[in-house]
């Protein structure tokens, strides 16, 4: 069985079923929910029925298998590049915020700074305020 020990999540497996999903447990047998939104909840309950704990004090971590070694590469590869654009919008944001304070060290107009940048002003406003 998994380590329940406090703050450890003890790890459910969601898989695709017909008109819905099944949680798979290693202490409890499978438990049906119609969507993935009633997861965390419904697995919470039944670690709880099953360990006789408090659900409240169980923390669970769901990994979902479709059962498509190929469509799990892509969702993990979309996961990802998701992830990495964030990271690279955040830098970005960073850059631009750098760009827009050293042209207004330069003396350079908000207008003329959003030209420059291609921005709106109101946009080299914000930053400017940040």
């Amino acid at each position: 069985m998994d380590d329940l020990t406090p703050g450890t999540p003890y790890r459910v497996v969601a898989r695709r079923v017909p008109n819905g999903w099944e949680l798979h447990f290693e202490c409890r047998p499978p438990v049906y929910i119609k969507r993935l939104d009633d997861a965390f909840p419904e697995a919470r309950i039944a670690l709880s029925h099953a360990l006789e704990l408090d659900a409240d004090s169980l923390s669970v971590q769901i990994r979902h298998d479709l059962a498509s070694d190929d469509l799990s590469s892509q969702i993990r590869d979309a996961v990802q590049a998701t992830a990495d654009a964030a990271r690279a919008q955040t830098a970005a944001a960073t850059e631009m915020r750098k760009a827009v304070v050293a042209l207004k060290n330069l003396e350079l107009t908000g207008r003329d700074i959003a030209h420059v940048l291609g921005l709106s002003p109101q946009r080299v406003s914000q930053l400017l305020k940040s």
